[in-house]
């Protein structure tokens, strides 16, 4: 029972454990950095019981309970969270009058973060499934459980790199007119300086734009302001956009998420087979696929890594929120979501092209 295999099978579920642990304190970020190193563990203790023959009918359950956790509950956890902090901030916006953030989480609408719940849900019957289904032994039908993981992880990381730092300039550009205000649906504006010179801005949606004045929503609080007004701070250089306004809200939306828990749940228990990595039978689908799969996820990786807002770690800050904040790592795990939708169509595209079956 306790070889070397299952103990590296046993730190993956002590990273679903821990990372389930931070999801109470919803620290997202730290908590999807545990699902990649929960990630790492899996790829590994499958290698080691193949190297020293330590493969038993033992090891396979143990595996299937560790990315239960690992991979269905926590991410589940993650999904629940995302959509929680959207629906919060819709309360927040639509209230005429100010409320506990525990009357917001109370309301009706907040039913919806249950969908989060379809992915452990979802996992425990494909891991089920895996466990009992001979066809798996050759081939993977389905997404596996610890992609559709990594998919959710990269999410949080994504949130951040296109979210604003209350003290970043990096991600957000000056408004030129009245007219550029048209085309967002957020500003932001500054208002002061601190001791090392760096502009703050707090930030408002656009609820109502006429000729005459412009109501911006802040949380519960409602500001209207003339057009000259703004029109004085514009020319002042005090208002700013998103530069990321393509992506903003991109998979950070109430409809994005649902319906990217619905495809996860849907894909892990397809009868569809998803190319992986072992499943490659020539040499030359191996080198295009990890051309592909690399060049999608560090050329993403780079791209993300000039959007990702510059930051100090205060004192005594942990060693995990330090290393999931890191500049490089949290580009890369927001890459993720990029190259693992890329792996999925070009699994569905070369399967198309070549239906008959490989042995791995």
């Amino acid at each position: 029972m306790f070889t070397v295999p299952n103990l590296i099978t046993l730190l993956n579920l002590v990273c679903g454990v821990f990372g389930i642990a931070l999801m109470i304190q919803e620290r997202t970020v730290e908590a999807s950095m545990l699902i990649v190193l929960a990630g790492v563990m899996d790829v590994l203790d499958g290698w080691v019981a193949r190297k020293l023959g330590q493969t038993s009918s033992i090891g396979k359950d143990l595996d299937s309970l560790a990315d239960l956790v690992s991979f269905g509950v926590l991410p589940g956890l993650l999904l629940m969270n995302y959509i929680q902090e959207i629906l919060l901030a819709k309360l927040y916006n639509e209230a005429t009058v100010s409320f506990s953030r525990a009357e917001a989480l109370q309301d009706p609408l907040m039913l919806w973060k249950y969908v989060g719940l379809l992915l452990p849900i979802a996992a425990a019957l494909r891991l089920a499934k895996f466990n009992n289904d001979p066809r798996q032994g050759k081939h993977f039908y389905g997404v596996p459980t610890p992609m559709a993981a990594l998919f959710v992880a990269g999410i949080a990381s994504m949130i951040f790199v296109f979210s604003v730092d209350p003290n970043d300039e990096k991600n957000l550009k000056q408004v030129s007119s009245i007219e550029t205000l048209k085309k967002n649906d957020r500003i932001f504006m500054s208002v002061g300086k601190t001791e090392t010179s760096t502009d703050l801005f707090w930030k408002a949606e656009i609820k109502e734009l006429a000729d005459s004045g412009i109501l911006l929503v802040q949380g519960p609080k409602k500001y209207r302001l003339p057009v000259v007004e703004m029109n004085q701070k514009i020319s002042g250089g005090e208002v700013y956009v998103k530069a990321t306004g393509f992506f903003n809200g991109y998979f950070f939306t109430l409809t994005g998420l649902i319906l990217s828990a619905l495809l996860i749940s849907i894909l892990m228990l397809a009868e569809v087979s998803i190319l992986a990595v072992k499943q490659l039978p020539e040499r030359i689908w191996k080198i295009s696929f990890f051309a592909g799969w690399g060049i999608v996820l560090f050329g993403g990786a780079f791209l993300h890594w000039s959007m990702v807002p510059s930051f100090s770690h205060p004192e005594g800050t942990g060693w995990l929120i330090r290393l999931s904040l890191n500049t490089p790592i949290t580009a890369l795990l927001s890459a993720l979501p990029f190259a693992l939708v890329f792996h999925l169509l070009f699994s569905l595209i070369y399967f198309s092209l070549k239906p008959q079956q490989h042995e791995i």
